[in-house]
């Protein structure tokens, strides 16, 4: 297969070599990215995760929220969140549930 750039795959292979020495990618990446271009690929960009996000309600979160609530009842979700390190709506999930 010919790129856009109309190199081919040894071709790439050697001028990445060539400007990048050891930190080149190897030959097997190289062949895989021009498999995906094949299958319509157009970035060599990670692509965003699927599937949920991480749960950030474990039970430390909670049990550092139940303290903290404990200590002072009126304390703020904006306090929370900072002092525990998640996401207000984290928080908001914790102090319903």
């Amino acid at each position: 297969m010919i790129t856009k750039s109309g190199l081919t795959q040894q071709q790439s292979i050697e001028r990445l070599h060539a400007a990048f020495r050891d930190d080149a990618p190897s030959r097997s990446t190289v062949f895989e990215w021009f498999a995906e271009f094949r299958r319509g690929r157009c970035s060599l960009d990670d692509e965003a995760p699927s599937g949920r996000p991480v749960a950030t309600t474990t039970e430390k979160h909670v049990a550092a929220v139940r303290s903290m609530v404990e200590d002072d009842v009126r304390v703020t979700v904006a306090q929370l969140e900072v002092a525990i390190g998640i996401s207000s709506g984290s928080i908001r999930t914790i102090l319903h549930n």
